[in-house]
C-alpha cells in the first residue's frame, strides 16, 4: 500500500518528467535546424537522462517545487546550454589547430 507521500512524490516526478519530455522537443527541432539530424538520437538521450536524474535526485531528497513541469522544463534547459557550451569551446578548440 502506497502511503500518500509516496504518491505524491510520483506525481511531482511525472510532472517534471513531463517538463523535461517538452523541452525534448524544442531540443529536436533545434537538433534538426542546425543539420545535425543525422545523429540526433544520442543528444537528446543525453539530455533526457541526465536532467531527469538531477531533478529525481533533487526531488527525492526533499526540494520542493511550487511548478514541477516548469523545473523539469529548466533543468533540462540547463543540461542543454552546458552540452552546447562545450560543443561550441570544443569544435573552435579543434577548428584552431
Amino acid at each position: 500500500m502506497e502511503t500518500a507521500e509516496t504518491k505524491d512524490l510520483k506525481k511531482i516526478k511525472k510532472l517534471a518528467r513531463l517538463g523535461i519530455i517538452s523541452f525534448m522537443a524544442i531540443h529536436l527541432i533545434f537538433e534538426i535546424y542546425f543539420g545535425f539530424a543525422n545523429n540526433i538520437a544520442l543528444p537528446l538521450l543525453f539530455n533526457f537522462f541526465v536532467s531527469f536524474f538531477i531533478i529525481n535526485r533533487r526531488i527525492s531528497n526533499g526540494k520542493h517545487y511550487k511548478n514541477p513541469f516548469i523545473a523539469g522544463f529548466l533543468v533540462s534547459l540547463f543540461v542543454f546550454s552546458i552540452r552546447l557550451v562545450l560543443g561550441i569551446v570544443i569544435f573552435n578548440c579543434l577548428a584552431i589547430s
